[in-house]
C-alpha cells in the first residue's frame, strides 16, 4: 500500500473518530476505530520527512499550519461557549520532526550534537513548566505550545513524539517495529489499567518535601506505592476505564495498516490532507455544538 493509500485509509477512520468525539449521541465504538488513524499519519509523516527533498521547507510548513490552527482554536475557543477544540495533529508531526532532526544532526556531529540535543530538551522542558505553571487550563495554553514547538505541549503529548521517533529508527526493519509497536500500545493498556501515571502523581504530591528530603526518598516512595500494586485481574475490577476512559492502546489495531506500506509515495495529495483536516474539524465542531442548541 502507498503512503497516500495509507493516509486516505487514517483520514477516514480519523473522520470517524472525530464524529464519535463531535457529534452528541454517537456510539463510542466510533472513537474505537478512530485510535487507528493517528500511528498511521505520524508513520507516513516520518516517511515523508524522510524522503524529502527540502526537510527545512517540510518543518516549516509543519510549524505554519500548526501555528495557524492553534490560532483558530485559541479564538474559537475564547469566544464561544461550545466545547473547547484541542485537535492539531500539526503541532504533534512538527514536534516530532524537530525530536528526529537534532538527532540526526547529533549523528553527524558527535561532541557538538549532544550539546545541542542536552540544551534543546532542557529548553524544551524548561518552557513547557513554564506554561503548564501559568497558562495550564486556559485557551491560550494550547497555542503557546504550538508558537513553542514545544514537544510536551501537543495533541498527543510526549507519548506520540516518542511513538513518532520510533518509527524514525524501526521504519525499514518490520520486525523491531512490530516488537517495539506491541510492547507501547502495551506500556499504554498496563498505565491504564493500573494507574500507574496517576498513582506516581498521588504520591508525589503525599510526599512531605523538605530541605531534608532526598531524590532517594522520592524513589523509595514511589516504589513503594507500586509494589503493593496487585495482580491485574485483581486490580482491574471494573473494566470501564479500560474501554471508555483512556482507550488510547487500541492504537495497536494500527500495525497491520503500518505493515502494509510498500515504500511508494503515490500520487501527490499533499495539499489535500493539509486542508481537509482543520476543514472538517471546525465543520463537526459546529454542526456538533448546533445539534447541541436544538436538543
Amino acid at each position: 500500500m502507498t503512503s497516500t493509500a495509507l493516509k486516505i485509509l487514517a483520514l477516514i477512520l480519523m473522520l470517524i473518530d472525530h464524529i464519535g468525539e463531535f457529534i452528541p449521541g454517537t456510539p463510542i465504538w466510533l472513537r474505537w476505530i478512530g485510535r487507528l488513524s493517528a500511528p498511521v499519519f505520524i508513520f507516513c509523516m516520518v516517511w515523508g520527512y524522510t524522503y524529502t527533498r527540502n526537510k527545512k521547507n517540510y518543518m516549516i510548513r509543519l510549524y505554519l499550519f500548526s501555528v495557524g490552527m492553534a490560532v483558530i482554536n485559541y479564538l474559537l475557543n475564547s469566544y464561544s461557549s461550545r466545547y473547547e477544540i484541542t485537535n492539531n495533529i500539526f503541532s504533534t508531526l512538527f514536534a516530532t520532526t524537530e525530536v528526529i532532526s537534532i538527532l540526526e544532526y547529533r549523528r553527524e556531529n558527535k561532541k557538538r550534537g549532544l550539546y545541542y540535543v542536552i540544551v534543546f530538551f532542557l529548553v524544551q522542558l524548561l518552557l513547557a513548566f513554564s506554561i503548564c505553571l501559568r497558562w495550564s487550563g486556559t485557551p491560550i495554553y494550547e497555542l503557546l505550545g504550538a508558537i513553542t514547538g514545544n514537544i510536551f505541549i501537543n495533541e498527543g503529548r510526549f507519548l506520540f513524539v516518542v511513538l513518532g521517533v520510533f518509527f524514525y529508527y524501526t521504519k525499514e526493519n518490520r520486525l523491531h517495529l512490530t516488537i517495539g509497536y506491541i510492547s507501547y500500545c502495551l506500556l499504554l493498556f498496563i498505565n491504564t489499567a493500573y494507574s500507574i501515571l496517576p498513582r506516581i502523581g498521588a504520591k508525589v504530591n503525599l510526599i512531605e518535601l523538605s530541605e531534608s528530603t532526598t531524590l532517594n526518598d522520592l524513589i523509595l516512595g514511589i516504589s513503594e506505592e507500586l509494589i503493593g500494586v496487585p495482580a491485574l485481574h485483581i486490580l482491574i475490577k471494573d473494566w470501564e476505564y479500560v474501554f471508555f476512559g483512556y482507550f488510547q492502546w487500541m492504537m495497536v489495531g494500527a500495525l497491520p495498516l503500518i505493515l502494509l506500506y510498500n515504500g511508494k509515495r503515490g500520487a501527490n495529495l499533499k495539499w489535500f490532507f493539509y486542508i481537509f483536516y482543520p476543514l472538517h474539524i471546525y465543520l463537526l465542531w459546529w454542526i456538533g455544538g448546533m445539534l447541541n442548541i436544538t436538543n
